[in-house]
């Protein structure tokens, strides 16, 4: 048995080969694994940053439109109600393109439909109210068993919507149901507070800016029946595309000092300037040492953050006061919030009041549904937070979560004087808005770093053997470097040793074949000791 057959070692053998297009194969292979690693993976993903939810606390206060965005809570404030005769959906319209449900509507401010206040992260906005009346019927006694059927029931309306539903007339009484006039133009305000580990603070301190998905809000301009609502909420991060998806900055209210990004400092984000003060004593004292620091600051200059993935448009409103119209505007910053109207937010979601339906071809006027808004919080930016810069930045992110119905019940504010012989509640369905606060805070974890840079060696490994495959199985000199990459020792056993260097050479060679270390084996000087006889 030939143990050295079986138990034979095999080792690498660095092999240099002369081949312009295997070494043009084999770098531009390691070009991609370290652009891919250190470019897009490290510095455009900042995937070396351990990813933590960011927790806060949201707050929406909501606000009837008013002349010049005037404070409600200012009693020379006035209200910026569009006149009925310019609302579709209302009976008293006067334009071409009426609704096809139109019916009676009313003015109510931010304190009537919520006389309770708003406290939550969930608002609800009532678009359409119905007045119903109910005769007490329950009355126990020995004829009917004790027992009833109902507390009580319903008197029937008359100039009905929907079936037996949003009547104009019950119970004798007129305008039992109607539209709230112009709710669209509500405003909302967005605040909220975040908090992750040692980092918190408010929206107030930071730039605000919302998403925009093209797709999505010329959607909102169409008709779109149940079966379309449903698809689109299924799809809707799918419908639009991350090249798609634009960011747009608030444009900030006329006269308010709203908040900025702060520039990228190389120097100051990296720690080189706190180290550089730390450690270098500059001749001159403070003084010097603070021009010093200013040098290198104009030396070196500021860079933006900014990234390839998000295109930031700014509006300019704020920037050109003689365009800024506040009556008109449809999203702004103020001095203690972010402001949406009601049909902005509606059409970020690619939703409409008159336009989208349910099941049972009721608008959504009429019917109700669910806004979730996102203030979306992070602190990485690509290309620049590997170098130390991690300022907060948020945006919204607005969309609908279709149910079929969304309404509220309570007893009327006035009653009949035989209450409660007969009774009125009101159902009001509306819209309502659920305020979160997301996102994800990233901190540098040396292990996912070190995850990365093993992944690189690895991938600059498998581009070798790429490389290796190519040479020897496809080349059209694979014969040659096959046997220049692959050698096979002789039997030892029946090698005969150089007595002057103390080489083993073959039986089919009389002199010493042994030649010096990192040399052509066919263009250097051989040993030449003959064999010993």
């Amino acid at each position: 048995m030939d143990l050295d057959s079986w138990f034979g070692y095999t080792t690498k053998k660095t092999v240099f080969i002369r081949d312009k297009w295997l070494g043009f194969i084999y770098y531009s292979l390691v070009f991609c694994v370290v652009m891919y690693i250190f470019g897009v993976a490290i510095l455009a993903h900042n995937e070396q940053f351990l990813l933590t939810a960011v927790s806060g606390i949201p707050r929406i206060r909501v606000t009837h439109p008013t002349k010049g965005l005037c404070d409600v809570n200012h009693p020379e404030c006035k209200s910026n109600y569009r006149s009925l005769t310019e609302l579709s959906y209302c009976n008293e319209y006067t334009g071409k393109y009426p609704e096809k449900r139109q019916g009676p509507c009313k003015f109510k401010d931010a304190t009537s439909i919520m006389p309770d206040g708003d406290v939550d992260n969930k608002i609800f906005i009532p678009t359409a109210v119905e007045i119903v009346t109910e005769r007490q019927s329950c009355k126990p006694g020995p004829e009917n068993g004790y027992s009833c059927e109902n507390e009580y029931e319903e008197i029937p309306g008359t100039g009905c919507l929907n079936g037996r539903s949003n009547c104009q007339t019950r119970g004798g009484l007129k305008d039992q149901f109607y539209f709230v006039a112009d709710s669209r133009n509500f405003h909302v305000q967005f605040t909220s507070s975040y908090e992750q580990g040692e980092v918190h603070g408010t929206s107030l301190d930071h730039p605000a800016y919302y998403e925009v998905c093209p797709t999505r809000v010329n959607k909102s301009k169409g008709v779109r029946a149940w079966n379309d609502r449903l698809h689109h909420s299924e799809d809707s991060e799918e419908s639009c595309g991350p090249d798609e998806v634009k960011r747009v900055k608030l444009p900030c209210e006329l006269g308010v000092a709203c908040a900025d990004s702060r520039d990228f400092d190389l120097m100051r984000d990296s720690g080189v300037k706190k180290k550089f003060d730390e450690v270098v004593q500059v001749p001159g004292g403070p003084s010097s040492r603070k021009k010093t620091a200013q040098f290198l600051d104009r030396s070196l200059g500021h860079l933006s953050p900014s990234s390839p993935d998000i295109h930031h448009q700014s509006e300019t409103a704020s920037h050109h006061p003689s365009m800024y119209n506040p009556d008109s505007q449809q999203q702004w910053s103020s001095a203690y919030g972010d402001v949406f109207t009601l049909s902005r937010l509606m059409e970020l979601a690619g939703a409409d009041l008159d336009k989208s339906f349910n099941m049972e071809n009721w608008t959504t006027r009429e019917s109700g549904t669910v806004l979730e808004v996102s203030a979306v919080y992070s602190n990485l930016h690509a290309w620049i937070s590997s170098f130390g810069y991690k300022d907060v930045n948020y945006y919204y992110r607005v969309k609908e979560l279709p149910l079929p119905y969304v309404s509220r019940k309570h007893l009327a504010e006035v009653q009949p004087p035989d209450f409660p012989e007969t009774r009125r509640y009101e159902i009001q369905h509306g819209t309502m808005i659920w305020f979160r606060v997301v996102g994800e805070f990233g901190n540098f974890k040396t292990t996912y770093l070190l995850i990365y840079l093993v992944t690189a060696f690895a991938l600059i490994g498998a581009a070798s053997a790429a490389t290796d495959f190519i040479a020897i199985y496809i080349h059209k000199r694979k014969n040659n470097y096959f046997n220049l990459k692959y050698q096979i020792s002789g039997d030892f056993s029946e090698k005969w040793q150089c007595p002057k260097c103390s080489y083993w050479n073959s039986p089919l060679h009389s002199k010493c074949e042994q030649y010096a270390m990192w040399e052509d084996s066919e263009g250097t000087a051989r040993c030449g000791e003959h064999r010993p006889t």
